[in-house]
């Protein structure tokens, strides 16, 4: 039996050298080891109470000695941002770039450490650090921001529970066009000077 509760995801991202350093916490439940899906990731360490546990990375797997577990796990790991159109990826426009994510049906393992399967649905909490002259976006609004140094850390509202390849995450420069109606803002973001071009699908959102 496996049973994910939620992902808490803090990502150190340097959009330049197109890399990034994770941490992510795993509150989850399982009757034998834990196994998470991890691709193209570097893994760190896996601790339980800060307490270092054993673990291995075999193909796309990451295995965990826990036994019997219940609790939260804590996985620092590293990864880089490819020109590919799966996981996080870099997607060139005009002479620049945005970091943008495509984790359907099953490459969140690419972003971050998880049970990747839609069947496994959970809540996700998001952070991120970045360069303070970019814009970040996600499923969720933006909850907090904080200055670090030259940079910015942006946490995301909790997501509803939902399945690992729902998440998203942009980083770049962007203009965005919205409207509220009732109690639920509609919200369109573009690259910069395309914005205009949303209105559009703002009408069919209505």
């Amino acid at each position: 039996m496996l049973q994910v509760k939620s992902y808490n995801i803090f990502l150190d991202l340097e959009f330049k050298t197109l890399r990034f350093v994770g941490k992510i916490i795993v509150e989850i439940e399982s009757t034998e080891d834990v196994i998470l899906n991890s691709l193209g990731l570097t893994i760190i360490s896996v601790s339980v109470d800060e307490k270092p546990v054993f673990f291995e990375q075999k193909d796309e797997d990451l295995i965990v000695q826990t036994g019997l577990f219940r609790g939260r796990l804590e996985i620092e790991y590293a990864g880089m941002i490819p020109d590919t159109l799966v996981g996080i990826y870099r997607a060139p426009y005009n002479d620049t770039y945005m970091i943008t994510t495509q984790l359907e049906a099953t490459n969140a393992r690419r972003l971050f450490p998880c049970v990747d399967h839609p069947e496994y649905k959970a809540e996700f909490k998001l952070a991120i650090r970045i360069d303070s002259d970019l814009d970040a976006i996600s499923n969720m609004p933006i909850k907090s921001v904080q200055k670090a140094d030259d940079k910015k850390i942006l946490s995301f509202h909790t997501t509803p529970k939902m399945s690992t390849y729902l998440l998203y995450l942009g980083v770049g420069k962007f203009n965005e066009v919205k409207e509220r109606l009732g109690k639920t803002e509609l919200v369109v973001t573009a690259t910069p000077g395309k914005a205009s071009k949303g209105t559009f699908a703002l009408d069919v959102a209505k």
